[in-house]
């Protein structure tokens, strides 16, 4: 103990006997946390990367990724990211192709062609209508202004005077060519996050069967394969079950705070029936560009399928944000689906 301090005394600043001192050593204590500190530094980038490639919210769910890369994403998430993104476009011009008939097997016994441009802030519209029956082709053109029609058998267009619609122009009718009978526009954030929240809520009542990928005159797409059934509602006043598909569409989008009449937002088939629909989205823009849908059995009291009592087939064909088409131009034009 004696030798220690004297060793040590000797060692001091100013001693006669000090021996030159080298560096002191760093004690072990501080150099051991570089390398776990490193570690934990790349583990972190790492994990970092991994979340930011593969997280599921909809910002980076299908980014700028191929359709390859996409398509094999989980389908209904990818599919809730288009429609929420479609849900909140302003402008929305659809063209439809509409048949109807008593069964698939059955030709169609009306088939009829629409065309309408909707601004969801200004509620300003333009419209077009063809109906044909044989070699019949009935006209009807109209936007917040003026109305027109024209029968086959007649020469010249009439103008409806008043400011009352009339025809497939009234708002009842008109309102059913505007959307696609699922989706709408015309909606902020906030509102189409609430609307796709509140229709996920409901189980059973869409599913998104699958994602593939598809080509159409060489352009390639994503097609979503979407069913909309029927799923039981229990009334409190009776105690009744019942079964329906078309009011919970209605009931989620009450959801957002809008009038569906006023807004407007309508829906497709009797409430009790079932849709399926295939969806051609662009995965460049975000945006559905094509449709097509038909009924699904509904149910009765006990689950049990009813019949579809009149078949349709709707084609429609999506624009987003485009300018209003010419409503006297339109008269001298048959309307197609471009598709």
């Amino acid at each position: 103990m004696q030798e220690q301090y004297e060793q040590s005394a000797r060692n001091q600043p100013g001693h006669a006997n000090a021996q030159p001192s080298a560096p002191a050593p760093v004690p072990y204590r501080k150099k051991r946390w570089v390398l776990p500190v490193l570690a934990a530094v790349v583990i972190l980038a790492i994990a970092v990367t991994y979340l930011l490639v593969n997280r599921k919210d909809s910002n980076v769910t299908s980014g700028d990724k191929p359709v390859e890369q996409i398509a094999q994403l989980p389908a209904s998430e990818t599919f809730y990211e288009y429609f929420q993104n479609a849900a909140q476009q302003q402008k929305v011009a659809i063209t439809k192709h509409v048949m109807l008939a008593d069964s698939p097997a059955d030709e169609p016994h009306e088939v009829y062609y629409s065309k309408s441009h909707f601004d969801y802030q200004s509620k300003r519209y333009v419209y077009a209508e063809d109906i044909l029956n044989g070699d019949r082709r009935d006209k009807a053109r109209c936007n917040n202004d003026k109305q027109y029609d024209k029968l086959s058998i007649e020469k010249e267009w009439r103008e409806q005077m008043g400011n009352n619609p009339l025809g497939t122009c009234m708002p009842q009718l008109r309102n059913l060519a505007i959307n696609d009978g699922l989706n709408t526009g015309g909606l902020t954030k906030e509102q189409s996050q609430t609307f796709v929240k509140e229709l996920q809520k409901r189980k059973g009542l869409i599913t998104v069967q699958h994602v593939k990928q598809a080509e159409h005159k060489g352009k390639r797409y994503l097609r979503y394969s979407v069913d909309i059934k029927p799923i039981p509602f229990k009334d409190p006043a009776t105690g009744r079950t019942f079964y329906d598909g078309a009011t919970y569409l209605e009931w989620a989008f009450d959801e957002t705070g809008l009038d569906e009449e006023k807004h407007p937002y309508t829906v497709v088939g009797a409430s009790a029936n079932g849709i399926h629909l295939e969806y051609y989205v662009d995965p460049k823009t975000r945006l559905p560009v094509y449709s097509e849908a038909h009924p699904l059995p509904g149910k009765d009291s006990e689950g049990k399928d009813k019949p579809i009592s009149t078949y349709y087939r709707h084609r429609i064909t999506y624009q987003f944000g485009s300018t209003p088409f010419d409503l006297e131009a339109s008269k001298d034009a048959d309307l197609a689906l471009d598709w």
